[in-house]
């Protein structure tokens, strides 16, 4: 595809007068998206149909119903995990060190999702729920559990922050890169403030819309759950009817009728859940849509930001919410499951990860999330394009926290194995992951770094895993697979590893630490803590946002130091943005 036409679209035209305005692009990209978007939800609400039987989704969900759904869920798992490793036992290809490892991680990970399951029990409870909103409540700002530590965590980012982030974003690779690493701060901090931004939309009204979505397509075909021969998913790039006709699956579903009310009834019922979300984009002169339920009913989703004025744009996806325990099973189901199939090269992944952006089971009328998402980035590049010079690339970046690392670590793989899933006018560029889990096997981990790091491409790209303190999600299970000293076979969980240079935050005048053998294999390149400002600059922005009471309060800093839980508070969105606040511009130093 010619860069320079906007994809399948009419060509770039050189005349000011017959060109679109960036409001009335933005606009079509929006309206393109949304019915992409209106697909993958159609495509949930015939896999719930399929799989329930009943083509109505309860809307109102009460305490004692949730709590009956997590505890089957707990079951579902413990026999699925359990009943997997009674399976195994009696495969000639498992060594006395991969039954025990199985054994190991299965037992582990059932009494850490006790515990777990307990706290969702009790976190959800309506006097909990009461008692929340009257006294931490009230102090949050708005904002929901995850951020609400910090009422001022999106005034954070200035308008200067901003622009250099902006800046950087819309800048073509640098070839220098390749020798010396350039972890930029202000990018850094705008991407991790997008992915905490992923945590403030309400999943209740999108389940709401995904009811009616449901409710239309019981209208359409009342009397089968299924379509027949009508194959709607087409697995062979460039996902025609995902890109080339947004909105085509969901009509469909719908019997041939036309989507648009269905779109801005969608759109109606999820105004007020996103309310955080387009405040701080337009407060930034960004857009965002959501693109992608991630095959769940969960509250993971993906969604696209960009500049409509530049040339960049960031795919992004949200994390684990505390209190959703289908969420915790995705993340605790830590057993290998082949991913060569969807990502060319790669040998065994996170099994819980991997169904979130390929499921392994697909009915007529539904479609994989990555179709979803491949689609979007083709959406948002053409109309950037327009408004570009003839050959500017577009460049893509991903980011996440927590949960949403794993799943933007296998779908930024996808887009760099498989290249021709992504229009020509696009360039991937560099992943910033917060609190990533262990993804991969050892064989994965070097296929991965072999594609990222080679320099015959042109474009130095890196994915860039930040890890605050001892967060338990990102250190807490065991890596081995990240040691190239130690070998694992290919079913012993232990060789766990996660992709990516990890950079080890401290507070300066410290460096940070980067983790050495990744960046040692691949020749003797550098990492370095960059930005537009110099460290004066970043210390005084700093003292300013205190100053104004912006920052994070120190009791809830502190809790990081308490044995245990501070593993936990580790993990939180608003201590990772405190500890990036932190960071000093140096060389990162080796941390092994």
């Amino acid at each position: 595809m010619d860069a320079s036409t906007g994809g399948s679209k009419a060509p770039l035209q050189s005349d000011s007068s017959t060109k679109p305005s960036v409001d009335d692009t933005t606009q079509r990209i929006r309206e393109q998206l949304r019915q992409l978007r209106l697909d993958d939800m159609a495509s949930l609400a015939q896999q719930q149909q399929i799989e329930s039987g009943n083509p109505i989704i309860d809307e109102q969900i009460s305490w004692i119903s949730l709590s009956i759904s997590n505890y089957f869920h707990f079951l579902e798992y413990l026999l699925a995990t359990w009943g997997g490793i009674a399976k195994a036992a009696f495969s000639a290809n498992l060594d006395l060190a991969d039954r025990f490892s199985m054994i190991a991680f299965a037992a582990g990970a059932s009494a850490i999702l006790f515990i777990i399951y307990l706290w969702c029990l009790i976190s959800t409870a309506p006097l909990l729920v009461w008692i929340y909103r009257l006294t931490l409540g009230r102090s949050s700002g708005g904002l929901g559990l995850v951020n609400g530590m910090n009422r001022y965590l999106f005034k954070n980012l200035t308008p200067a922050q901003s622009d250099a982030a902006k800046e950087k974003l819309s800048a073509p690779p640098d070839p220098s890169e390749y020798e010396v690493r350039k972890f930029s701060l202000d990018i850094a901090k705008m991407l991790l403030q997008i992915s905490s931004l992923m945590y403030e939309r309400s999943n209740e009204d999108t389940v709401k819309a995904i009811k009616h979505i449901q409710a239309q397509i019981a209208k359409a075909d009342p009397l089968t759950t299924k379509l027949g021969p009508i194959n709607l998913y087409n697995t062979v790039p460039p996902f025609v009817d995902a890109v080339d006709q947004p909105g085509q699956l969901a009509r469909t579903l719908v019997g041939g009728k036309s989507t648009s009310s269905l779109t801005d009834t969608v759109v109606a019922l999820e105004r007020d859940s996103r309310n955080t979300m387009d405040e701080w984009a337009r407060e930034h002169k960004l857009e965002q849509e959501p693109v992608s339920e991630l095959a769940s009913l969960s509250q993971a989703y993906a969604s696209v930001f960009w500049d409509p004025t530049s040339n960049w744009m960031v795919v992004a996806f949200k994390g684990t919410d505390p209190r959703s325990f289908e969420e915790w099973t995705t993340d605790f189901t830590a057993s290998f499951d082949s991913a060569h199939d969807d990502i060319p090269g790669f040998n065994m992944v996170h099994r819980g990860f991997k169904e979130r952006i390929f499921p392994s089971k697909l009915g007529s009328g539904q479609r994989k999330p990555w179709t979803s998402i491949a689609g979007a980035i083709k959406i948002v590049s053409e109309g950037l394009s327009q408004h570009q010079a003839p050959g500017t690339k577009i460049n893509v970046w991903f980011t996440g926290h927590s949960l949403g690392t794993a799943l933007a670590t296998l779908a930024y793989s996808k887009a760099l194995v498989s290249s021709e899933d992504l229009p020509d006018n696009v360039v991937l560029r560099d992943a910033y992951l917060f609190a990533t889990p262990i993804t991969a096997d050892m064989a994965t981990r070097y296929h991965f770094d072999d594609k990222i790091f080679v320099k015959d491409s042109g474009v130095p790209r890196t994915m860039w895993r930040v890890t605050n303190r001892d967060d338990f999600v990102a250190t807490g299970l065991p890596a081995g697979g990240d040691s190239d000293k130690l070998s694992f076979d290919e079913n012993n969980l232990f060789g766990f590893s996660h992709l990516g240079i990890e950079i080890f935050m401290k507070t300066g005048p410290l460096a940070s630490r980067v983790k050495g053998n990744q960046v040692k294999a691949y020749g003797d390149f550098e990492v370095h803590i960059t930005s537009k400002f110099t460290q004066e600059e970043v210390s005084a922005q700093r003292r300013a946002a205190e100053r104004e009471g912006l920052t994070l309060l120190r009791i809830y800093s502190a809790f990081q130091l308490v044995p245990i839980v501070g593993r936990l508070a580790a993990h939180a969105t608003v201590n990772y943005y405190d500890q990036l606040d932190r960071i000093a511009l140096l060389q990162c130093v080796d941390r092994e």
